[in-house]
């Protein structure tokens, strides 16, 4: 495996640069395994994705990665960021506002629904759905630029797509 020096993430609001430890690396697989395979950086099929279903799986990805974060000594700071703060800065100013902006909205909805209606065709005829996908493209770019970062520190390469 190559470790690198230092590595360098620009991702949506967050621009940093570290030198990353060991146990940041082993931290950076592990998160990287859960967002990795999650909504968050594959594509939304407009056709058969349901959108509670990928606020559900962005909800994971946060209390996982926080998770990670908790049992991480925090490293000393060769820059303005490290590991830690640069995935806290993920959740605080990506993934959280983004669920906090949907969350409600979706559940309000989810709440009208009849009993006759399926929760599919409920969904596509949200008012929101689009506005809400868009929004989800945009933070999927950023998630996958963090997953990039991921990998490098992880030592893994990660084979996809065109993502769109």
């Amino acid at each position: 495996m190559i470790k690198l020096d230092s590595v360098t993430i620009s991702a949506g609001p967050i621009n940093a640069t570290f030198k990353p430890t060991d146990e940041e690396r082993d931290a950076a697989w592990k998160i990287l395994v859960d967002l990795g395979t999650s909504i968050a950086t594959q594509p939304f099929l407009d056709e058969s994705g349901h959108l509670r279903d990928v606020l559900s799986s962005l909800h994971r990805i946060f209390n996982s990665t926080k998770l990670v974060l908790k049992d991480l000594r925090p490293s000393k700071f060769d820059s303005d960021m490290n590991f830690a703060s640069v995935c806290m800065a993920l959740l605080t100013e990506c993934l959280g506002p983004f669920l906090a902006r949907w969350h409600e909205p979706l559940a309000d909805f989810e709440a009208s629904r009849e009993e006759t209606t399926s929760e599919r065709t409920h969904e596509l005829q949200w008012a929101k759905r689009n506005e809400c996908i868009a929004d989800l493209r945009n933070l999927q770019n950023t998630m996958l630029a963090f997953t990039q970062l991921l990998s490098e520190l992880a030592g893994v390469r990660i084979c996809r797509g065109e993502h769109d």
